[in-house]
């Protein structure tokens, strides 16, 4: 890794145990201006090609479902051993815009993190990167609801603005 920063985006495993991020068809296309402005997808909404576990040459082999277009992460109903945990792509990005939609579960806790470096492990299973949070900011897992860390927020370090994401269900 030799201390530089790999472009990585890492979908953190507790994003999809906490949250349902759909590509049916219909979402996970590209807009003829996309394509034409060379946007590419990071998911076919489909398998799990293009994708790995963090720190890993494959992708997990439990954990990690895919349904009705979905890529679910697997989280609480399993056994820690048993959770998919990070996943990031296989290439590598410098610069990009990310847009993608996303749904909660109550207590949803995660994130997305890109500009990852997997050398630098913060814990087991993750590498070091910013983090997009992805939170139930009505039941807020953390106590300090002045911290950076709501939904929508580049997690501590710049908050969200109030509203800037759509409530549970919604």
């Amino acid at each position: 890794m030799n201390g530089r920063a790999y472009y990585f985006f890492t979908l953190i495993g507790l994003i999809l145990a906490n949250s349902g991020v759909q590509a049916e068809s219909t979402l996970n296309t590209l807009t003829p201006k996309e394509t034409e402005s060379d946007w590419g997808l990071l998911w076919d909404g489909q398998s799990t090609n293009g994708w790995r576990a963090i720190n890993q040459d494959k992708f997990p082999e439990s954990g990690w479902v895919i349904e009705d277009g979905l890529l679910i992460c697997l989280g609480e109903e399993l056994p820690d051993e048993e959770r998919g945990g990070a996943i990031v792509t296989e290439r590598k990005y410098g610069s990009f815009e990310l847009a993608w939609e996303f749904n909660i579960r109550e207590g949803a806790n995660s994130g997305i993190k890109y500009f990852v470096d997997e050398g630098l492990r913060a814990s087991r299973g993750h590498g070091l990167g910013l983090e997009f949070a992805i939170l139930d900011d009505a039941n807020f897992p953390y106590e300090d609801r002045a911290a950076k860390r709501t939904c929508g927020s580049l997690y501590d370090l710049v908050k969200a603005a109030p509203g800037a994401t759509r409530p549970v269900g919604a």
